[in-house]
């Protein structure tokens, strides 16, 4: 606690708490700490705040589950459907360099992606390339906020940290600091 919180917000602990040492301690009584003693929204709004960055993050995460599996399931659907287009390759690797280098992605990608998302791949690289690049931006958009919401999140947990150790009582026998 002291050091960092890891990433993890301290959020959850109760307005009142007792402090209690490890056995080695010199300290062997339990320090009351009281969060809401000075300012009684001071710690209700930490807690929001970490509360809040928590939920954008779950809500992220669940958008990114769904993105993935709904990739998924359109993928089915084009293998199982046996929706071909194959043979586009060759065209695109001749002519112009956007038709190569498109050609060439899409080579790349199914060589390195399993069978199930060769057709995906194909219609979304070759046939229809603006598809690709909305797939792109969106993965560049969820890349992006979870970036956002790890550093709000991360702000949000240090604040709820250095709050609880202001709070903590002198220790007995003075020293007013925890060791």
């Amino acid at each position: 606690m002291r050091l960092r919180t890891a990433g993890y917000g301290p959020s959850q602990l109760p307005g009142k708490f007792n402090l209690v040492y490890e056995n080695n301690s010199p300290y062997n009584e339990a320090l009351p700490v009281d969060l809401n003693k000075s300012d009684s929204s001071a710690w209700t709004d930490i807690r929001n705040e970490i509360d809040n960055t928590i939920n954008s993050r779950i809500g992220l995460y669940w958008s990114f589950l769904s993105a993935t599996l709904l990739l998924i399931f359109v993928s089915m659907f084009f293998w199982i459907g046996d929706i071909v287009f194959g043979g586009y390759g060759e065209q695109f690797r001749s002519g112009s360099p956007t038709n190569a280098l498109l050609g060439h992605t899409a080579d790349i990608l199914n060589y390195f992606l399993p069978d199930i998302f060769k057709n995906i791949i194909n219609y979304s690289v070759l046939k229809n390339p603006s598809s690709f690049l909305i797939f792109l931006a969106v993965a560049g958009l969820f890349y992006f906020l979870r970036k956002l919401f790890k550093s709000r999140s991360d702000k949000a947990c240090e604040k709820g940290r250095a709050y609880v150790l202001d709070q903590i009582p002198d220790l007995p026998g003075g020293g007013g600091s925890v060791p």
